[in-house]
Parts: C-alpha cells; sequence; structure tokens
C-alpha cells in the first residue's frame, strides 16, 4: 500500500480525462493539507499546552515555597480554580457545544435505527 496520495494518484492516471484528472489532484493536495495541518495543530497544541502547565506549576510551587519561607501567610498564592474552569467554560461556551455534539450523536443513531435513510 502507497498510502492514501498513491491510490489517488493511481486513480486519477487511470481516469484520463484532464479534467476530472485535475478535479483528482485537487482534491489529493486538499486531503494532504488538511492532514499535515491537522498533525501540526495536535502535536503544537499539545507542546504548549504542557509547556503551560508546567510554568504554571513551577510558578505556583515558587510562590508557596517563597511565602511559607519567608513566614507569610500563604492564602495569596491560593487561586480558585473552580471559578478560573467556570470563566473558561463560559467564555468557550462550552454548554452549547456539548448540546450540539449530544445533539449530532442521537441524529446519528436515530438514522441507524431508520432503515430506508441511507
Amino acid at each position: 500500500m502507497a498510502g492514501l496520495g498513491g491510490l489517488l494518484t493511481g486513480i486519477a492516471g487511470a481516469i484520463g480525462a484532464s479534467s476530472v484528472k485535475d478535479a483528482a489532484i485537487q482534491v489529493a493536495k486538499f486531503i494532504a493539507f488538511k492532514v499535515i495541518l491537522t498533525a501540526l495543530l495536535v502535536t503544537g497544541l499539545a507542546i504548549v499546552l504542557n509547556n503551560f502547565v508546567i510554568d504554571f506549576v513551577t510558578d505556583f510551587i515558587s510562590q508557596a515555597a517563597t511565602s511559607l519561607s519567608d513566614g507569610t501567610t500563604f492564602q495569596s498564592s491560593v487561586f480558585q480554580l473552580q471559578n478560573i474552569g467556570a470563566y473558561l467554560g463560559n467564555i468557550l461556551m462550552l454548554k452549547e457545544s456539548m448540546a450540539v455534539v449530544i445533539s449530532g450523536i442521537s441524529i446519528g443513531a436515530v438514522r441507524k435505527f431508520i432503515p430506508f435513510i441511507g
């Protein structure tokens, strides 16, 4: 197996008509672009989030160590993570997004039960 690109190139070569062949090549380029973009986004996002979490935890631990060694109270360094999560959930509209995802899944499940809908 040569992969998806080889398959699409083989199909385009077998077709022979220039307009259909050009369309198949454009489809192959579009699919390849989307695959590369998705791979870069997934790996880049994981690296950025990992670095952010490590920096966040490191800063939190250093603040905690500094406040404990100085003898000051630790309450100034405590973060309200529940409020931050609620704020981010509200900004990202997680309730609405989950409603759309669950509606799509339920519509797909209902369509599988109806035999004459293809």
